[in-house]
């Protein structure tokens, strides 16, 4: 009788110690695909504040976990800037803006060699309005992979070089050059449309054309599955483009 009880307490402690070690990968696994949940519902602010909540705990749990560093980055950055569209919150948004500028800090130290966290920084930065760190950041992310997240870093590029002028790094003819490196690698993408008829927007006769087409298409296509919310802040941005230009830039087209 000893010898079975003996068994069977040796048993249950193995077992035990099985579901000790297994646990913590369980459970965060689980909360994963809560944030994930979360982070599709991040059209509401509040979904997104419970995301980035979420997101946190894990990466404070897990620090070495890339998925959700990527999750986060992306999440606290779109939540500032949505924020930040709205008069009522855009006070807000500068806390999110200053958290996301943390954040990214944080992913950088833990990949420096990674495009995630080089692009994201350089997001970041962006939305800040720090250009030479988005710059920099940016050239860096765009050198370990200019296709990542669909042209993202290249996209990011011709943006800035688009807007800024030459003694801070503008450069228009290079502006393009990025704009459809991102294009190629996501052609159904509404926001690099969407930049692209901004930048077009103040250039020359013969880019009113080509500026309408884009700015027709952000109006006209259905954004690409995963990226509803930002196609729709897409759509409301070429909105307002079409309203302020478009008849000016048929008149130029003609």
């Amino acid at each position: 009788m000893k010898k079975v009880n003996l068994f069977f307490l040796n048993f249950v402690l193995v077992v035990g110690v099985i579901m000790l070690f297994s646990m913590p990968a369980v459970s965060s696994a689980s909360k994963m695909d809560d944030a994930k949940k979360l982070f599709e519902q991040r059209a509401d602010p509040e979904k997104a504040k419970q995301g980035i909540e979420l997101l946190q705990k894990i990466v404070e749990k897990k620090p070495k976990n890339m998925a959700a560093y990527e999750m986060l980055s992306r999440l606290t950055i779109y939540l500032a800037m949505d924020l930040a569209a709205k008069p009522d919150t855009e006070a807000e948004s500068y806390e999110y803006l200053g958290l996301a500028g943390e954040i990214t800090d944080a992913f950088m130290k833990l990949a420096p060699k990674s495009v995630e966290a080089n692009f994201w920084k350089a997001y970041s930065a962006a939305v800040a309005k720090d250009i030479k760190t988005a710059l920099s950041y940016g050239e860096a992310a765009y050198k370990i992979d200019k296709k990542y997240f669909g042209g993202m870093p290249a996209l990011l590029l011709g943006y800035l070089k688009g807007l800024l002028p030459p003694f801070m790094g503008g450069d228009k003819v290079a502006a393009y050059k990025f704009i459809d490196e991102a294009m190629e690698a996501a052609p159904d993408n509404l926001m690099i449309h969407r930049i692209k008829a901004m930048l077009l927007v103040g250039d020359v006769k013969e880019s009113a054309q080509k500026a309408l087409v884009h700015l027709q298409f952000v109006l006209e296509s259905e954004p690409s599955k995963g990226f509803e919310p930002e196609g729709k802040r897409d759509k409301v941005v070429a909105q307002q483009l079409m309203g302020a230009y478009g008849e000016a830039l048929k008149a130029l087209g003609k």
